[in-house]
């Protein structure tokens, strides 16, 4: 059992596999953090296509913006029904979102949270239509391994 387990969550059913068995490997008292990475704004300027009849840059903006906004939205909400999935635990659970590229913010929050196990999937998101014929991780997945200083427990996400 584990005092403080990592679940990094995308959105996907397939990452949603991570949860029961962190829930099984956090030890009572310990604590099992959910998070979830959110494009930062300026990912996210030129994403959607500016209304030309309002002024490209001004839309292109805005645009952004209203996208930011309903990412986080829609972040935080995803995260307080994954933490519905994992209520009735002896320990704390904590959500937490934040802002970049998915592994290194992972791995980022590993290292502040003395997480001493990380829990995900080999595919999240990107696999969740098409999961992948070739490679045994995704790039997030690989990533995290490589660079993680607690260990890492990637599941299988399809069977």
């Amino acid at each position: 059992m584990y005092g403080s387990v990592l679940v990094p969550l995308d959105g996907s059913g397939y990452a949603e596999k991570a949860l029961s068995h962190a829930a099984r490997l956090t030890r009572q008292g310990g604590k099992l953090t959910l998070l979830r990475v959110a494009h930062t704004i300026e990912e996210l300027v030129g994403a959607r296509q500016p209304d030309l009849t309002r002024g490209a840059a001004t839309a292109e903006d805005v645009l952004a913006r209203q996208q930011y906004d309903e990412e986080r939205a829609a972040a935080a909400a995803y995260l307080d029904e994954a933490k519905k999935l994992v209520a009735g635990g002896q320990f704390e659970t904590a959500v937490m979102l934040a802002e970049g590229d998915p592994a290194s913010q992972i791995l980022r929050v590993a290292n502040e949270t003395g997480a001493d196990l990380i829990v995900l999937t080999a595919f999240g998101l990107s696999a969740s239509k098409t999961p992948a014929k070739t490679g045994v991780f995704g790039r997030v997945a690989d990533a995290v391994l490589k660079g993680a200083r607690a260990p890492v427990l990637v599941l299988k996400p399809w069977d």
